[in-house]
């Protein structure tokens, strides 16, 4: 059981950066090893996730610390990249 939460998890967070990597306003800053991903966002785009629901941690210096788990849906990494392509259509 344990295994297969931890396989869940992990692909999770591969389809996550993924996605991630296709915005200009996130960088990643270390490989995805596992179900944590690091990446810096500027702010503004910080301010309107956490506003419209998103859920990760400071890490400091603008980097922030994104974790999936053996519950994370596939919708709920599709709603986060929604979630930045709104954004993006905002503010450009």
């Amino acid at each position: 059981l344990w295994l297969n939460n931890a396989r869940h998890a992990n692909k999770m967070a591969t389809q996550l950066i993924n996605s991630l990597k296709t915005f200009k306003d996130v960088e990643t800053i270390y490989p995805v090893q596992g179900n944590e991903i690091f990446v810096r966002m500027p702010a503004p785009l910080v301010d309107f996730l956490l506003k419209n629901g998103a859920q990760f941690y400071a890490w400091g210096n603008d980097v922030y610390r994104l974790v999936t788990s053996f519950a994370t849906t596939k919708e709920e990494v599709v709603v986060f990249e929604v979630l930045i392509k709104k954004y993006g259509k905002k503010s450009g």
